[in-house]
């Protein structure tokens, strides 16, 4: 059976949220969408990933869309996917394929995943076109008292 996950990350890849804020948060993913959740944070910056559901990256050098789905893109990835279990994220610099420029990894622009030290993930949630509403995303920007993005996770 496959898993989808939504992470819900800051826009602000270094901002944690005040830890009095995450419980109220959770307990309010919890009812605009109905699954199993948790928060992580992290000293240290992290990669967010999108599983299978990576499609694209950018990169931030010449700006060419990477189509994860098309090889040499894919192995290229699978690459990258193998440094990520060995290594911090800031430490990593890739050579893009597109360009051969070196950049860290963490100034590639993924179209779906994004780096942060805080999340909250809620698996297999019950919502549609697995996005929130703009409406839920306001009640938990609110709550956490800062701008948010959605990650879409699938494994």
């Amino acid at each position: 059976m496959s898993d989808h996950i939504l992470k819900i990350i800051p826009a602000d890849r270094g901002h944690v949220p005040p830890p009095e804020t995450h419980e109220p948060a959770l307990k309010l993913l919890e009812q605009l969408a109905p699954g199993e959740t948790e928060v992580r944070v992290s000293e240290k910056l992290q990669y967010i990933d999108a599983g299978e559901a990576l499609a694209w990256i950018v990169c931030p050098r010449c700006r060419t869309r990477l189509d994860m789905y098309l090889e040499p893109h894919a192995a290229w990835y699978s690459r990258i996917d193998e440094q990520l279990s060995k290594n911090e994220v800031e430490s990593i610099t890739v050579e893009v394929p597109c360009c051969n420029a070196g950049v860290p990894f963490t100034e590639l622009e993924l179209e779906d995943g994004g780096f942060a030290r805080f999340e909250i993930a809620i698996w297999n949630p019950d919502v549609g076109e697995y996005q929130l509403p703009a409406s839920s995303m306001a009640l938990l920007e609110e709550a956490l008292g800062c701008k948010l993005r959605q990650v879409w996770a699938h494994y």
